[in-house]
């Protein structure tokens, strides 16, 4: 039996894409505590909205903390 997600992911032709999708994936499941495959059934389109808005939250933020110290350093 091949599992949904290696089913899924093998189309992917590209490694690094491959390989960022199943970052993500891993990512997605621990922010939601999911561990079994049958849990991914329940997510909702809400849940993916939430993970993608905290995805681009964090990415400010450090974007914010490189700028900051960069000012602290006195660079432009």
């Amino acid at each position: 039996m091949v599992l949904p997600e290696a089913e899924w992911l093998a189309n992917i032709t590209n490694e690094h894409t491959r390989r960022a999708y199943n970052n993500s994936l891993y990512e997605f499941a621990d922010f939601f505590g999911l561990t079994r495959l049958e849990e991914f059934r329940q997510v909702t389109r809400a849940h993916v909205i939430a993970f993608c808005y905290m995805k681009v939250a964090l990415s400010r933020m450090r974007t914010l903390s490189v700028n900051n110290l960069r000012v602290l350093r006195g660079e432009s």
